[in-house]
């Protein structure tokens, strides 16, 4: 039988509460009714067709469920999707990571400015972040990309902090005498720009002003000791937003949490609701809920959270928990005729 048109059947010997489920493994877990076929199954859970079927292969193989007439699951394809300039490009950078300096795997100068850092990890990560190959079959490349990034990443963290530059160059300079490291410097300064990687394949954007300036952020030259308004945090926080934004745009989830995770502390709603949005436009629903229900739960009157929470269960065509959420949208803004357009369609919907 083919295992997508087999109806899956749970195994009654199984302790499911040792299984250690994800919470997508136990949403489409609860999706198992003895009826449904894998496809039907996986079609209407509302993921991502691959993605919801790698966690129908993963519940197979933690021997949740059984399939009449299926003993084994189809072989995976094979081949792996990468050009042989693809191929020999991760296999140069991952000896670049494995045997080089931070400004080797970044390749920048020795004397680089904090926002040039920021704009060459964004460049190298379009390139090698493993996301970048979403969907499809890259086999061990896969474990060489996730390490590329790590390195890149790594990179990023040390020389874009002064503080932890400054230490990097003293570990450094006791290995390698400074002349070489200044005529380094003076070599990849040359070329008046930040050098793009010759193992890129895609044009390396030049530098021609600070980060800040590119994206409208004005610079600040107080004192760190005198920054104590809140009026300077903010700052920061819209600072850091922008690079969230940014990160998150760019489909590099992991260094986006990174990034929330030092600002967790200030409990503001537009963090949860990037990442609710980034996650509901890469049709993850359950995740997107979850954080715009953080957000929520941040800022009670936040209409900007409940509209997401709203869109969110739309889409999942969960038409009464939008209509409860548009209800609540009504008490905090009664004169919102939009608010009202968009409950009288939901309760048409309910009604049909």
């Amino acid at each position: 039988m083919d295992f997508v048109k087999g109806v899956p059947k749970l195994n009654p010997n199984l302790s499911y509460n040792s299984l250690n489920l994800t919470p997508v493994e136990g949403y489409l877990l609860s999706r198992i009714d003895g009826v449904s076929s894998v496809d039907d199954i996986v079609s209407t859970s509302g993921l991502p067709y691959e993605q919801a079927m790698e966690v129908v292969r993963s519940l197979w193989n933690k021997n949740v469920f059984s399939i009449d007439g299926v003993s084994k699951l189809p072989e995976e394809k094979g081949d792996i999707d990468l050009t042989k300039e693809e191929r020999n490009n991760i296999e140069k950078m991952l000896e670049i990571v494995e045997n080089g300096t931070f400004y080797e795997v970044l390749s920048v100068p020795f004397n680089v400015k904090p926002e040039e850092v920021k704009i060459r990890f964004f460049e190298l990560s379009k390139l090698y972040h493993p996301d970048r190959y979403f969907k499809k079959n890259i086999g061990e490349y896969k474990d060489k990309l996730n390490k590329i990034f790590k390195k890149i990443s790594e990179a990023y963290e040390v020389l874009y902090d002064p503080r932890k530059k400054r230490w990097y160059d003293n570990m450094l300079a006791s290995s390698v005498s400074k002349s070489a490291m200044v005529k380094q410097s003076s070599q990849v300064e040359a070329t008046q720009s930040i050098k793009p990687n010759p193992l890129a394949t895609e044009k390396t954007v030049k530098i021609e002003k600070p980060y800040h300036k590119k994206h409208g952020i004005q610079a600040d030259t107080t004192p760190a000791t005198a920054r104590n308004s809140s009026e300077f945090i903010q700052t920061t926080i819209d600072q850091r937003l922008e690079v969230i934004k940014e990160l998150l745009n760019n489909d590099m989830l992991e260094s986006a949490l990174k990034e929330i995770d030092r600002i967790k502390d200030t409990k503001d709603a537009r963090i949860p609701l990037l990442v609710a949005d980034y996650y509901l436009r890469h049709d993850n629903l359950l995740k997107a809920k979850d954080y715009a229900q953080m957000a929520i739960d941040l800022e009670p009157d936040n209409i900007n959270a409940y509209k997401m929470l709203g869109n969110i269960y739309m889409k999942f065509k969960l038409y009464r928990n939008a209509l409860k959420v548009y209800e609540s949208i009504k008490r905090i803004q009664p004169d919102d005729t939009d608010v009202d357009v968009m409950i009288n369609k939901i309760k048409s919907l309910i009604e049909d």
